[in-house]
């Protein structure tokens, strides 16, 4: 749905069988807060620097 819609995906809850040790990170409290901010920052950026190199080539 994803790819459909063109927007990131964030992968969240339990099972998730297409990442390794995910079910080993922290979800709850202020490190998993902490965790979610910066996985979806990430997620964002890596959208954005997509865009530039697709302009680039």
């Amino acid at each position: 749905m994803a790819l459909r819609l063109q927007i990131p995906l964030y992968r969240q809850g339990i099972p998730i069988f297409d990442r390794h040790g995910h079910n080993h990170l922290t979800k709850v409290g202020y490190r998993g807060t902490m965790r979610l901010l910066f996985d979806i920052s990430n997620i964002l950026l890596e959208k954005e620097q997509a865009k530039f190199e697709a302009r680039a080539c």
